[in-house]
């Protein structure tokens, strides 16, 4: 990782602890799986631990954002946290994805 990597990686954990609890429950609600990948392929691997608290609870009605296309689905797919790494929470993620576009098939 570059050093300004590092740099904006540690400035966004140095915010996330100055943030209050009302501030923290709202980015709570606003940070998606959708946002979260979006962060990693922006600042680095990182930005998947650090904003980990902020979706892990994600279970309640709306919190997934709309349904991903099918063409978006497909393309987590070759990210390497899928078919290397096998990274359990993403895989699922991608499940999930194909839960809600082909809810009548079970996903599949």
């Amino acid at each position: 990782m570059h050093d300004y990597e590092n740099q904006t990686v540690s400035l966004i954990r140095g915010g996330l602890q100055r943030l209050s609890p009302s501030e923290v429950a709202y980015l709570d609600e606003v940070v998606t799986e959708d946002v979260r990948a979006l962060f990693v392929k922006a600042f680095g691997p990182e930005m998947h631990d650090i904003l980990r608290p902020l979706v892990e609870n994600d279970d309640h009605p709306g919190a997934e954002g709309p349904v991903p296309s099918e063409g978006d689905l497909r393309k987590r797919m070759r990210d390497p946290r899928y078919w290397r790494d096998r990274d359990p929470e993403f895989m699922d993620s991608v499940s999930r994805g194909f839960e809600r576009l082909y809810p009548e098939r079970g996903g599949r």
